[in-house]
């Protein structure tokens, strides 16, 4: 990595738009991946998603950003990775998350452990689980412990999720990977 894609992925980071701006003005790939540090391949976006820079975000986006890209992972064998996407749901930055989706980020990644759908279920934000429904993501979709979204709803005590998915018609009666 040179020293600008460094400073490019840094200022992303910390919320730097005013250097983000500057340098992808000077021709830094607005998809740089980082090779520093665990987990690899982290973009702009990702870093930007993750601390909650919404601004950097936008930038970003109108720069190109790919929306999907991956990462890959921590530790580095773990399926998948994670999306911009998943990691602002994961920190509970619901505007980056919304936006993330109409820019078309997937609703139905699986990465980093987890999936989309199961981190809002965790967070429990009932119209963030009902919209990435609303957008394709099943109801029904194992993350990487083969948990459903309404026992990541159930087990961190987000009734409104529960009753949600219930409503859909999700049967509690498969909860754990070993009920199937």
């Amino acid at each position: 990595m040179t020293s600008i894609q460094i400073q490019y992925l840094d200022a992303a980071k910390s919320g730097d738009a005013k250097t983000v701006a500057a340098l992808l003005e000077a021709g830094v790939d607005v998809n740089t991946q980082d090779s520093r540090g665990l987990p690899t391949n982290r973009t702009a976006l990702m870093y930007a998603a993750d601390n909650g820079h919404l601004g950097v975000v936008e930038l970003l986006l109108k720069a190109g950003a790919r929306v999907n890209a991956i990462d890959k992972g921590f530790p580095v064998d773990y399926p998948g990775g994670n999306t911009a996407l998943i990691l602002s749901i994961q920190k509970g930055h619901l505007r980056i998350a919304n936006r993330l989706l109409d820019a078309g980020a997937s609703p139905k990644i699986k990465g980093g452990g987890t999936s989309v759908i199961n981190a809002a279920a965790y967070l429990g934000d009932e119209a963030l689980v009902k919209r990435l429904i609303d957008l394709g993501a099943d109801p029904k979709q194992r993350d990487g412990s083969g948990r459903m979204p309404i026992t990541s709803a159930i087990l961190h005590d987000k009734m409104n999720v529960v009753r949600l998915l219930l409503d859909l018609g999700i049967n509690p009666d498969s909860l754990f990977p070993g009920d199937m």
